[in-house]
């Protein structure tokens, strides 16, 4: 039994997201450096990968686990609740109910360009150069551009892949990027890991940091279907994102990358009780 629900996804008509980053962009979104800081992040991160691991293990043997009570699986296809801070009690649930809503609606075709929603892409090229914009709401251009931050994944026969952590994002709040795979390596680090259909670096997972719970969308689980979008008149379109090569023959190597939707920060607050 796999932890992450596929949920049928009715999409709203897309919005192209411009491919281009216009010169005057201005954002306070950083890469975290503070060692204070990346210590909390990194201790919350390995936590939501080790709920995750546990979940499965307990759904596999068929007995319950107080892992059950710390991880609420949300009913998208990818994307997870993880309690990092004690029992929320019923609240968690009420947020669920809340995105689920606001995921899902009359014809929301290829969700992943959709200006209504927060939004991101992601793009690597020879196995590095990464890069990773945000847009806040009904933003058209990136509001959030982060280049070539320490991505590569380096030996992975030995070691993990390198975990990259931002924070000032407009309207996004703090967040970490995880490549996991290259074309030879899937990492064993999260279940379901699948290789690069290309020479490079792809598949990433996010993880979105809240107060007392963290979000996780492992992107290449949440895949969307134009085609599926287009049969189905914009009721199935089968996930948040969208990715793929985006150019085989550029100097450099392989671009690989792709789009999300993705909760706003505003949209993440815990409904009171």
């Amino acid at each position: 039994m796999k932890f992450f629900n596929t949920l049928v996804l009715a999409l709203p008509a897309a919005q192209a997201m411009p491919g281009v980053i216009p010169r005057n962009l201005h954002t306070n979104g950083v890469e975290i450096r503070d060692e204070a800081t990346l210590e909390k992040l990194r201790a919350s991160h390995a936590y939501t990968l080790e709920a995750l691991r546990n979940q499965t293990i307990a759904a596999r043997e068929g007995a319950g686990s107080e892992h059950d009570k710390r991880l609420v699986i949300f009913g998208l296809g990818g994307f997870a609740f993880i309690e990092v801070a004690g029992a929320l009690g019923g609240t968690i649930a009420g947020l669920q109910n809340k995105l689920l809503k606001m995921f899902t609606g009359d014809k929301q075709e290829q969700i992943w360009h959709n200006w209504g929603y927060c939004r991101t892409y992601f793009q690597t090229q020879g196995g590095g150069n990464c890069e990773t914009r945000t847009y806040d709401r009904e933003a058209q251009d990136a509001t959030a551009v982060h280049q070539d931050g320490p991505c590569a994944w380096n030996d992975p026969e030995n070691n993990d892949p390198p975990v990259v952590f931002y924070e000032g994002d407009q309207g996004i709040g703090k967040y970490s990027i995880q490549y996991t795979a290259t074309d030879e390596y899937a990492w064993d680090g999260l279940e379901g890991t699948e290789t690069c259909a290309a020479e490079g670096l792809c598949n990433p997972s996010y993880v979105f940091y809240r107060e007392g719970y963290n979000m996780i969308l492992n992107t290449w689980q949440s895949q969307g279907e134009i085609s599926a979008c287009q049969y189905s008149g914009g009721e199935d379109c089968k996930g948040l994102c969208s990715s793929g090569v985006k150019d085989q023959f550029q100097s450099g190597g392989v671009v690989w990358g792709g789009d999300c939707a993705i909760p706003c920060e505003s949209d993440t607050e815990l409904p009171e009780e």
